[in-house]
């Protein structure tokens, strides 16, 4: 609670705050800006296209552009309130702006308040962050998630509470039926499980954590599997 703390603390925690907030601010106008002022490039229309059809006609789609499906269903709950360029493109706007506090929370966990900020600033003004935010497409979204997941894993080592490895598994999955490319999270992710694993041989609570990420791997190993038989389904 706010209240409970000392008065340099409640100046750090309003200040931190207050920057976050102006970040925030900022990151939406950066993205927002004539968000709808041009036409649906190629790969948006596409998307668009399918989103738009018979939601059974989704699934049987998607391997020809080597897409994962979340946000393609996503998109078609969203096209049913509205299909201008502005308005499809929203979804990913929403988490682009969101992708800022997510930002500034993992560099503060992972570094230092200072480090926080820079990260999150630099997030707010990266060219990539600000494209992915303004297009039809499903990236914002693996941004997200990405960050979930390592805030997640970060806070299973911090805390040694194994109730946030649902948080990293949320995120792992967010991220992997968001798009193909969520695997690559496994190599840093798990070379810092087995890095933490073989300093600490002897602690239990470290082979319970390693055991976690084990089922984060059976649990995208499972997404991957089942949204492949489904597909094969939706072929027969």
């Amino acid at each position: 609670m706010i209240s409970n703390l000392t008065p340099s603390k409640t100046v750090q925690v309003y200040g931190t705050l207050l920057f976050v907030s102006l970040l925030v601010l900022v990151a939406f106008i950066l993205r927002i800006h004539q968000l709808g002022a041009h036409s649906l490039w190629y790969d948006e229309l596409l998307e668009l296209d399918i989103a738009q059809g018979p939601f059974a006609a989704i699934g049987p789609q998607l391997p020809r552009h080597a897409a994962m499906p979340l946000d393609y269903y996503l998109m078609f709950g969203w096209v049913r309130l509205g299909r201008q360029d502005f308005w499809v493109r929203w979804p990913a706007f929403v988490f682009g702006v969101l992708a800022i506090p997510l930002t500034f929370a993992l560099a503060r966990r992972l570094f230092n308040r200072r480090v926080g900020y820079v990260a999150a600033l630099l997030m707010t003004v990266a060219l990539f962050a600000v494209r992915y935010s303004r297009e039809t497409r499903p990236y914002a979204l693996l941004l997200c998630f990405t960050l979930i997941a390592f805030l997640g894993l970060w806070q299973v080592y911090r805390t040694h509470k194994m109730r946030y490895w649902l948080v990293t598994i949320v995120g792992l999955s967010g991220a992997a039926l968001s798009h193909y490319f969520a695997l690559f999270l496994l190599a840093p992710m798990g070379l810092f499980v087995v890095g933490h694993q073989l300093f600490h041989l002897r602690q239990p609570r470290y082979w319970r954590h390693t055991a976690g990420f084990a089922v984060a791997v059976v649990v995208l190993a499972l997404l991957f599997g089942l949204n492949g038989r489904i597909l094969v389904l939706y072929r027969l």
